[in-house]
């Protein structure tokens, strides 16, 4: 299952990122093709409707836009990535912060006037104002700085260990979902419960990430890795 990828649910995230590793080179050399910031934004925007647009029209037995490039959707947050790095961002804070409320917002809100008292769906779609929330939350913290040595302390270990977090994530959901689930049996309830079991979840998979990477380090793996390249 480990060979195969799906050990745990979350692992199609390794496989994608194989195939990335060795896709990067040439996906710069053709991004360094692109001069102006124009041209940058037309790219991402044919992208984004040919994955994520298409996503989100393409459900519940209907087929709106072509299907078959859905699966091409990493490359148009990789060119998010190279958008912001190589013509920064133009866009103000506040901004920012205001369209990261509603990108949060908009679905619970939609649940709540439209379809209150039942399970929740996405009504318009979880894919087509995620992906913008997430380019506008790393365009916030692009270049962020600060004067707290503690705080940059807790930035640099969370962002070094993201992928081994994310991967825990899998053991964690396995754990505290089924333990939450006893208290709660109506959607109203989980979503209080929701703000407990996230930062349980983000502490646990992280504290795993850790001793994880200590572990690494304790065995001189990737100090080993290092010396033979």
């Amino acid at each position: 299952m480990i060979l195969h990828f799906n050990a745990i649910q979350y692992a199609w995230y390794v496989e994608m990122w194989i195939g990335l590793y060795f896709l990067a080179p040439f996906l710069n050399l053709m991004y360094r093709g692109i001069e102006t910031e124009k041209t940058s934004f037309a790219l991402i925007l044919t992208l984004y409707v040919m994955t994520y647009v298409t996503m989100t029209l393409n459900r519940e037995g209907f087929q709106i836009l072509p299907n078959y490039w859905t699966s091409i959707s990493p490359l148009t947050c990789y060119f998010i990535g190279c958008h912001i790095r190589k013509f920064g961002v133009n866009i103000a804070k506040r901004k920012l912060v205001l369209f990261l409320f509603f990108a949060i917002l908009v679905e619970p809100v939609s649940n709540l006037f439209f379809f209150k008292g039942q399970p929740y769906r996405f009504v318009i779609g979880v894919y087509l104002f995620i992906v913008p929330a997430m380019a506008a939350f790393f365009a916030l913290f692009y270049n962020w700085e600060t004067s707290k040595e503690w705080l940059r302390k807790m930035m640099k270990s969370v962002s070094t260990l993201t992928l081994e977090m994310y991967l825990y994530c899998a053991m964690c959901d396995m754990v505290l979902y089924p333990f939450f689930m006893k208290f709660y049996t109506t959607q109203s309830q989980f979503g209080l419960y929701f703000f407990a079991i996230i930062p349980l979840e983000l502490l646990a998979s992280f504290c795993l990430a850790w001793v994880t990477d200590r572990i690494i380090k304790l065995f001189r793996i990737e100090r080993l890795w290092n010396r033979r390249q």
